[in-house]
C-alpha cells in the first residue's frame, strides 16, 4: 500500500488540489507513522484541520484531529491527546446515527487516554458511551478484525478500571 500512497501524494502535489493534497498527506501519516520528515508532515496536518473546517468537511476534520490525538497519545502527551480526541468526536456529534464506528473508535482512544491519566471515572464513562454506540453499528460495513480490536480494548480497559476501583475500596 505504501507505494500506492506515495504515488497518490505525488499526484496530489502535481495537481495542486488542496483537498487531494491534505487527504493524501493524512493517508501517508497513517501508513507510515515513522516517516523521516515527520515534523513537516505534522505541520501540514495542522494546516489541514483549518482547511477542512473552512471547506465544511467534518469527516476529514475528524480524521485529522484523530490522527493528531493518536500522535500525542503515542508520545505520552495525554492532555493534548485528550483535547484533540474530544475535538475529533465533536466533528461527528451532529451525525446522530452515522459514523458510529468512528465515534466508537474515538471513545476507546479517549478511554485509553483517561486511563493513562488516572481519570478512571471518565474512562468508564467513555466505555459506557461506546457500548451505546455498538448497538447501532452496521457490522456488514466493519471489518471483523477492526471491531474485535475495539472490543478487546474495551474489555481490557473495563477490567483494569474495575480492578483499580476494587483495589481502592479495599
Amino acid at each position: 500500500a505504501k507505494p500506492k500512497i506515495n504515488y497518490l501524494e505525488e499526484t496530489a502535489l502535481k495537481s495542486s488540489d488542496s483537498l487531494f493534497i491534505y487527504r493524501s498527506n493524512n493517508l501517508q501519516l497513517i501508513a507510515d507513522q515513522n516517516e523521516g520528515n515527520l515534523e513537516h508532515r505534522f505541520l501540514t496536518l495542522f494546516k489541514s484541520i483549518n482547511y477542512f473546517e473552512k471547506q465544511k468537511l467534518p469527516y476529514d476534520s475528524f480524521v485529522t484531529n484523530c490522527i493528531i490525538a493518536e500522535y500525542y497519545f503515542r508520545h505520552q502527551n495525554y492532555q493534548l491527546a485528550e483535547n484533540y480526541a474530544y475535538i475529533a468526536l465533536g466533528k461527528l456529534s451532529s451525525e446522530t446515527n452515522n459514523y458510529n464506528y468512528e465515534k466508537a473508535y474515538t471513545l476507546i482512544l479517549l478511554s485509553n487516554i483517561h486511563l493513562q491519566q488516572g481519570k478512571y471515572k471518565e474512562s468508564l464513562n467513555n466505555l459506557e458511551t461506546y457500548i451505546s454506540l455498538v448497538d447501532n453499528l452496521n457490522f456488514k460495513l466493519i471489518d471483523t478484525i477492526k471491531f474485535n480490536l475495539l472490543k478487546s480494548t474495551y474489555i481490557n480497559n473495563f477490567a483494569i478500571i474495575k480492578y483499580l476501583q476494587h483495589k481502592k475500596s479495599v
